[in-house]
């Protein structure tokens, strides 16, 4: 019985072994297949893709900057003579060549006294030669000769120094350039001290070059429907000069505690301690007496019928030492039927009437913009 169970259980042990045998034979010779190497069947699909046509084009290499140019030359044009002005033949911020004639004094008693002189001229070159012919006869002396001789020179001097002179009266263009600001007027008395005209083109820079630069650095849309310019006290009164001298830059102006017609009265501003007489001469010129173009009133009042008029609001405290300037040109403007619009209420002439000043110009513009 004992030896039948061992016989059972060594059959069992073989068998086992064996299976094991076979089950490690065939497990190393069949490898695992690669899941990357497995094909997986894919539903049809679109791979979308950007395409660019390559063609040749030019290519700018700039660099767009904002700055101030300084003029190369620059000198205060002035007379080497005294005299009354009599004619100017130039525009402020006009370019001129060099040698053209810019502007003339009164050279009329310089003038007759050449002509006085040319007169003797006829007379003296005869004496010199009657002398000669009876020096040749030993009918004079030498000496009588000679002082004819010298008389001619004389007078020959005196007719070179009065041309010079008369060509003293003009002023001409050193070289080729652009005219600054204009200080004098046709009538007013010229001297080597005065000015003629002298600075840079103020004007052009506020109404044209600034706004560009503005445009540039604050991306702001460059239609003048859209523009407008604002300014107080002085920079009232130039506001609305670049809305009337610029239309077809501005749209309109708001002005605040301005000075309108101060450099027709420049006593007015003297008077109350705004600016000293040398200093108004700097703007002005020496004599006060300010340019046509700088009459807001006669603008307003030749106003062209076909062009289309600023709208305009202006602004003024009622105890403003400017505050009649303000109520006169609103009536100007009034009368002409210009589209404007006139406040004022208690203050003085300060940014604490200034600061609400602004906010209603505002306001009342931006409620005013075309569509």
């Amino acid at each position: 019985m004992k030896k039948k169970k061992w016989i059972i259980t060594s059959v069992i042990l073989v068998v086992f072994c064996a299976g094991l045998f076979v089950y490690n034979h065939y497990r190393g010779s069949s490898s695992a297949p690669d899941p990357a190497a497995i094909s997986i069947p894919r539903k049809n699909s679109v791979l979308n893709a950007n395409g660019l046509v390559v063609r040749p084009q030019t290519l700018t290499d700039g660099i767009t900057s904002v700055g101030s140019l300084l003029p190369d030359e620059e000198v205060d044009l002035s007379f080497e003579t005294s005299g009354k002005i009599v004619s100017i033949n130039f525009q402020e911020g006009s370019t001129v060549r060099k040698g053209e004639l810019l502007a003339k004094v009164n050279d009329k008693p310089l003038l007759a006294q050449l002509s006085r002189y040319e007169a003797q001229l006829k007379l003296a070159e005869d004496r010199v030669y009657r002398q000669s012919a009876l020096l040749e006869k030993d009918a004079v002396s030498q000496e009588a000769y000679e002082q004819a001789r010298t008389e001619l020179a004389m007078l020959n001097a005196d007719i070179d120094i009065v041309r010079s002179n008369i060509a003293l009266t003009e002023l001409h263009a050193p070289f080729d350039g652009v005219i600054g600001l204009r200080n004098v007027s046709e009538g007013a008395y010229a001297s080597p001290s005065v000015v003629v005209a002298h600075g840079p083109r103020f004007f052009t820079y506020l109404t044209e070059e600034l706004p560009e630069i503005m445009q540039a650095m604050f991306k702001i849309p460059a239609d003048p429907a859209h523009t407008y310019v604002g300014g107080l006290s002085m920079g009232g009164y130039g506001a609305l000069k670049c809305a009337l001298q610029r239309p077809d830059l501005y749209a309109g102006a708001m002005c605040f505690s301005s000075g309108f017609f101060t450099l027709n009265r420049p006593n007015l501003l003297i008077e109350n301690g705004y600016y000293s007489r040398e200093e108004l001469q700097g703007v002005i010129g020496a004599d006060l007496q300010a340019d046509s173009l700088d009459d807001l009133a006669a603008r307003v009042r030749t106003w062209p019928k076909d062009q289309k008029k600023p709208l305009l609001y202006l602004a003024c405290g009622t105890e403003d030492p400017l505050h009649p300037l303000s109520t006169e040109m609103n009536a100007i403007l009034q009368e002409n039927h210009f589209d404007v619009c006139y406040q004022e209420w208690p203050g003085i002439h300060d940014w604490r009437f200034w600061d609400v000043a602004l906010e209603k110009g505002m306001i009342y513009m931006k409620d005013r913009l075309p569509e």
